[in-house]
């Protein structure tokens, strides 16, 4: 609803400042970022009436757009930091401020499995990536072994196990397809077995979505899926049945 964001002026560096009362390298002037990258992909569509001389139906869509600032100076744990957006981008927000803290800043460059992880020996890691669009590939190399925290959620205890090591090459996912588009780098913490509920921070980085450790914790996905299959049997069934019945019907 309203007018889209304006995607040329997002990337534009000069529509961008960022602030700070507590980080001295910013300032109450601020500072804008060196770069902007922009990725975009489709999140709604809407089939609408026929286009004759197309031969197809109108579409009406929207898309969700991310802006990733790469920044002159790197974020300090535990500072404020306020960014200002011109208004010319058309965003419905123009200035938020943060609190930079690795323990509750989510990245979305730290993928791991939300449903879990047992409590147990079993291999527990969280990956480390981030396609950036136009940007391309975001480069943790130099990330190499900065600590690596487990964060309880419910007691804001940390507690320090291991460091960011490097995994594997861009390269063929699933079918082939290069789904990730970057290198990944991991965060291990097969060590770790007391349940609970947890978030993995990296220093420099932030953290993941909080996830559970505990000794049934693929119990509820392996029940919902069984039954999915489950009910989806049923469901062929009365086809068969259906189709059955309605073929040796007297004529």
């Amino acid at each position: 609803y309203g007018d889209p964001l304006n995607t040329a002026n997002a990337v534009r560096t000069t529509n961008w400042i960022i602030k700070s009362a507590d980080d001295g390298n910013y300032g109450i002037t601020g500072l804008p970022p060196t770069n902007c990258h922009r990725k975009s992909k489709l999140n709604g569509m809407a089939e609408m009436d026929w286009n004759v001389p197309e031969n197809d139906y109108n579409y009406e869509y929207t898309m969700e757009h991310t802006i990733y600032l790469r920044l002159p100076h790197s974020l300090v744990h535990g500072d404020s930091y306020t960014v200002e957006i011109n208004a010319n981008t058309n965003s419905d927000v123009l200035s938020r401020t943060i609190d930079y803290d690795i323990f509750n800043s989510r990245s979305e460059a730290v993928h791991l499995n939300r449903v879990g992880f047992l409590n147990d020996s079993s291999i527990k890691a969280v990956d480390l990536y981030m396609w950036m669009g136009d940007g391309g590939a975001r480069d943790y190399a130099a990330f190499v072994g900065n600590k690596v925290y487990i964060y309880n959620v419910d007691t804001g205890e940390t507690q320090e196990v291991g460091t960011v090591a490097f995994w594997k090459r861009r390269g063929s996912d699933v079918f082939w397809y290069d789904l990730t588009a970057s290198d990944v780098w991991k965060a291990d913490f097969t060590g770790f077995t007391t349940p609970g509920t947890y978030r993995i921070a990296i220093d420099d980085i932030g953290c993941s979505e909080d996830f559970e450790i505990r000794g049934d914790v693929y119990f509820e996905p392996y029940r919902v899926s069984t039954l999915g299959y489950f009910y989806m049997r049923i469901g062929q069934d009365s086809l068969d049945t259906v189709s059955y019945t309605h073929l040796t019907l007297p004529t």
